[in-house]
């Protein structure tokens, strides 16, 4: 309702639904990701934009990949893999040891590097350093910096444009989407570039908030409502 306060009750209730309908397909389809082959993966998703990441790469230090809890996250990393680069992702441990053992394992199997989220400034500076590419998401809500999301405040991290300006790595956003039964649509676009009246992190942080909003106002029910993104600047009264 904070996104969207042009739309009614009803059509609000009918996007959460949709939101849980979309997370139960994302999640089907991520525990098969170890038995789809190559050529399956590249039949259902087509991918524009990689003019975008060979420009980012040729400045020479890697790139740092940022998407969202966004349509099918998780595809992205596997389609990078087949542009011929090494990939890792930056993730969060589950509380649950099980469940990170077997979504690791998942991970692992397609070939994706991992680094964990809790040490992950020197492996992401060295890779980057290394030219390979490290994937992040970052939109979940933090106590770092309030940035406009939706035209209101919402706690946003810092790191990944501190990482990146260390690095000196392009910050690249890239997404993927759900189309259609077993079918994908994944983008890449130019490097973020510092938003104008604003300094260091911010500035990219705030340039990565909108290209978020600008892909969460087209697919909606395919971004992951269940996070309070503007749970921190709530807490402030900010929100």
């Amino acid at each position: 309702a904070r996104a969207f306060p042009e739309k009614t009750h009803q059509d609000l209730t009918q996007l959460a639904k949709d939101v849980m309908v979309h997370f139960g397909r994302i999640m089907a389809d991520f525990m098969r990701s170890s038995g789809r082959t190559v050529e399956d993966l590249l039949a259902t998703t087509e991918l524009s934009g990689v003019e975008n990441l060979d420009k980012a790469l040729a400045q020479g230090h890697g790139a740092l990949m940022i998407s969202a809890h966004f349509g099918n996250w998780e595809r992205v990393p596997h389609m990078l893999l087949q542009l011929s680069h090494k990939v890792s992702i930056i993730a969060r441990d589950s509380n649950d040891p099980e469940m990170t053992a077997l979504v690791n394992k998942l991970r692992e199997g397609s070939g994706i590097g991992l680094i964990s989220r809790g040490d992950a400034a020197f492996p992401t500076i060295k890779r980057l350093k290394n030219k390979e590419l490290v994937a992040l998401l970052a939109d979940q809500s933090s106590e770092e910096c309030m940035i406009p999301f939706f035209g209101v405040p919402a706690g946003t991290v810092l790191g990944p444009a501190v990482l990146a300006e260390r690095a000196k790595a392009p910050i690249v956003p890239s997404y993927c989407v759900r189309v259609g039964l077993n079918r994908y649509k994944m983008w890449i676009e130019p490097a973020l570039e510092p938003v104008e009246g604003l300094e260091g992190a911010e500035a990219m942080m705030t340039a990565y908030n909108r290209s978020l909003e600008a892909v969460v106002r087209q697919y909606p029910e395919q971004y992951l409502w269940f996070h309070n993104k503007w749970k921190a600047a709530k807490k402030r009264g900010l929100a």
